[in-house]
């Protein structure tokens, strides 16, 4: 099978171009060797897209998302559901649950099949131990549309308990240790750092530019797409100096333009960077992309910032951010309570002392990093190996495919031999071979036939 994404860089390198030119595609004399070369990619893998991609596809596809586009069943949710807003939500949530059932039609799935997909593990919240919950909203108003009242009751939704989501943020060791133990990567550091003293959405924090950064007020300037009371809008976030000085460093060591992003990566990979980094750290929870913004919103209130200031930094209404973001403080509802010792120091005071960490990591980090056509990181060894040379073994040929072609090629009119684009060695190879019918070994007979 040919993977997708093969099948593009065979069509971006011009692979259906040079098919398109020849007079008779697929069939034309060492059109295929030419194409390998042309693309960059092994003459086994030409011949498998000749078979199943010969044509140049108008839209490249897996083969289980096109049949899944055939289905019964993806008609009548296009059909009922089509127009709505989460229409993508829905197919993306079928879809999954299709492919782990084996492509099976979903118009068919009783019970058991249902089942199978409210079970799967790959489905599950770690927290509740039950099917997403957006993705069982989804399957049940898929078994509405296609008329499967009947496993309503059976099949259910699940949320996660509110106080759960409040205890999703990182606390002061946790955060230490992501520092110097779990980030490998500097400029998943930068987005980190960013990311707990500022409390954006992590769409609004890879956007960054370079030109939006405003050092005589300490602030930058961001895209926010569900500001409170604006929706859509452009909201300064304030930082500390030497977050900001950090951060400036980084954009001249690595001569980001004015105009491009600082951080160049998608979402995706930045929150398997971070997860990946949490199981290093052996934090209390898992690390992801969203819990940045759980840690500025809990660690900023217990550290005296007042709601509307948070609220204003991370663009999200106070009513969300008590419900769903802010922790409980244990030590400070004893004070109040019990009058016991409640000391904290404040949060400008806390990110003071996190830069010294910050920065000892970036310069550890950056011994490791070179520029090459974005940020690539590469291990640095301390002992270089000498590679052992490589004995290549005498090259075998096929001297009867080479009789076979040679006659092929004699069989050709003028015209048609005009078109062959290894007609110029035609001349050597007739001379090898007549050389090794002589008696004479492959190396001498390739020598020989060269002078």
């Amino acid at each position: 099978m040919v993977a997708t994404r093969t099948v593009r860089r065979f069509e971006e390198m011009g692979g259906y171009d040079l098919l398109e030119k020849s007079p008779k595609g697929w069939e034309s004399w060492g059109i295929k060797s030419e194409l390998a070369k042309k693309t960059g990619i092994s003459y086994p893998m030409i011949l498998e897209i000749e078979k199943t991609y010969p044509v140049r596809p108008s839209k490249t596809k897996l083969v289980y998302v096109a049949r899944f586009e055939d289905s019964r069943a993806y008609e009548v949710i296009k059909e009922k559901f089509g127009k709505r807003d989460d229409f993508k939500d829905i197919e993306r949530s079928l879809l999954r649950a299709y492919h782990s059932l084996g492509d099976t039609e979903p118009i068919f799935w009783g019970s058991t099949e249902w089942r199978k997909v409210w079970d799967n593990p790959e489905f599950q919240d770690p927290q509740t131990k039950h099917i997403e919950f957006g993705m069982s909203v989804d399957l049940r108003n898929v078994m509405r549309a296609l008329g499967k009242h009947q496993f309503l009751d059976e099949f259910t939704t699940k949320k996660r308990p509110k106080g759960a989501r409040r205890q999703a943020y990182l606390e002061d060791k946790d955060v230490e240790h992501m520092i110097l133990l779990g980030i490998v990567e500097i400029d998943t550091l930068l987005l980190f750092y960013l990311g707990i003293t500022a409390g954006g959405r992590i769409s609004s924090l890879i956007a960054t530019l370079p030109e939006k950064v405003n050092y005589e007020i300490n602030a930058i300037s961001m895209f926010e797409p569900k500001m409170v009371g604006k929706g859509k809008a452009w909201v300064d976030r304030f930082f500390q100096p030497e977050t900001l000085n950090l951060l400036k460093r980084f954009i001249m060591d690595f001569g980001i333009k004015p105009n491009e992003r600082i951080f160049r990566w998608s979402e995706a990979t930045y929150n398997d960077r971070l997860i990946k980094a949490g199981e290093r750290a052996i934090t209390r929870i898992r690390v992801t992309t969203h819990v940045l913004k759980h840690t500025f919103v809990s660690q900023a209130s217990k550290r005296g910032v007042s709601l509307d200031t948070v609220s204003r930094q991370t663009g999200t209404d106070p009513t969300t951010l008590k419900e769903y973001y802010m922790a409980e403080d244990i030590p400070k509802v004893r004070y109040e309570l019990l009058d016991e010792k409640y000391e904290v120091e404040r949060f400008g005071a806390w990110v003071k002392k996190l830069n010294p960490l910050f920065e000892r990591r970036y310069v550890e980090l950056k011994e490791k990093c070179v520029l090459v056509n974005g940020i690539r990181r590469f291990d640095i060894p301390t002992t270089k190996t000498p590679t052992p040379k490589r004995v290549r073994k005498p090259r075998k040929i096929n001297w009867n495919a080479i009789e076979k072609m040679l006659k092929k090629y004699d069989e050709l009119s003028e015209d048609q031999k005009k078109t062959v684009p290894q007609r110029h060695t035609v001349p050597f190879w007739r001379k090898a071979l007549r050389l090794h019918k002589q008696g004479l070994p492959d190396p001498q007979a390739i020598e020989q036939a060269k002078k």
